[in-house]
């Protein structure tokens, strides 16, 4: 089942695998295959200059170790050969070396944990992550592994184009307190918050967004019932709950289109999904209790009868 999600705004479901090099670039290179394609390698194969100069997406993911990265440079000089670049996926210790003027073009830049354990530890403890202080006047999709309050130069003047975040929450933002960063972006699309143990999250999320992603729902009190106030919702993924699951606020959400919903111990009130005039995609999995006989079988009736895509 295709996720709007995952094609709108999340990394491709392929990789990375540690310590390998990955590169997307059109078909010339390859007429063979498809437009455009991917091509994975491990770090120390080597790359050709046409495909790095044509690469349209790059993607480095390292294990770390407890010092830096001793190939680092090297990989940085071929980040810096690419001449078309869109989307750019590094460990946070590769993004100052880049050329300004190949970040200044990305739409997409997702920042991930240093290669090396020594710096993961120094940004942990000290709270503080910087940026390039340049502006991104393409970006618009930008990934943390970190709480976004970490960064201590993200000025929304910088990124007016920006329409999507991603990043972790974990035990390093229990307040939220990241989400006030996106409160001065006139438009926003939505967000990908993964390792949530803040119970009230959702009312510290701006209500206009279109997508909403949720992963690892930590926290057993967390407040489901505030996204009926998210009324230009579109598409919703939420995964892993130990509890079960109430829509019965779920017709609030009149623009729905999509509903992904994984990993909950049962649902309640699954007939309130039958209000949703514009649905095209559904998607429920149990993790203990299954959906009542009747429940389903009134479920299956309504997407055949409406064209909505059923998965379970």
């Amino acid at each position: 089942m295709t996720n709007p999600i995952h094609a709108l705004y999340l990394r491709p479901k392929f990789g990375p695998r540690e310590n390998a090099f990955f590169v997307t670039v059109p078909d010339f290179i390859n007429p063979s295959l498809p437009s455009p394609f991917f091509i994975e390698k491990s770090i120390d194969e080597p790359w050709s200059d046409a495909e790095l100069e044509n690469a349209v997406e790059l993607r480095i993911s390292l294990s770390s170790s407890l010092n830096e990265y001793t190939q680092k440079d090297h990989l940085i000089r071929a980040i810096n050969k690419t001449k078309n670049l869109r989307s750019l996926g590094v460990p946070a210790d590769f993004v100052g070396g880049v050329n300004p003027d190949i970040l200044k073009n990305l739409n997409s830049l997702r920042i991930w944990a240093p290669s090396s354990m020594n710096l993961f530890q120094k940004i942990l403890e000290t709270k503080e992550y910087s940026l390039p202080d340049i502006h991104f006047p393409k970006l618009r999709i930008l990934e943390f592994y970190m709480p976004f309050k970490y960064f201590t130069n993200f000025h929304p003047a910088h990124f007016p184009a920006l329409t999507w975040a991603a990043m972790e929450l974990e035990d390093q933002d229990k307040s939220g307190a990241s989400m006030k960063c996106f409160n001065e972006f006139k438009k926003f699309d939505g967000f990908q918050i993964n390792s949530v143990k803040v119970p009230d999250l959702l009312s510290k999320i701006r209500t206009d967004i279109t997508a909403l992603y949720l992963w690892s729902i930590r926290s057993r009190k967390f407040g489901f019932d505030v996204l009926a106030t998210f009324g230009e919702l579109k598409h919703l993924w939420l995964h892993g709950f130990s509890g079960d699951f109430d829509f019965k606020w779920i017709s609030s959400l009149s623009q729905l289109e999509s509903i992904q919903i994984t990993s909950f111990n049962a649902f309640q009130n699954i007939q309130e999904i039958y209000k949703l005039e514009k649905l095209k995609s559904i998607e429920l999995q149990c993790s203990k209790i299954k959906i009542k006989s009747h429940d389903l079988a009134e479920l299956q009736k309504f997407c055949t009868a409406q064209s909505i895509e059923l998965a379970l």
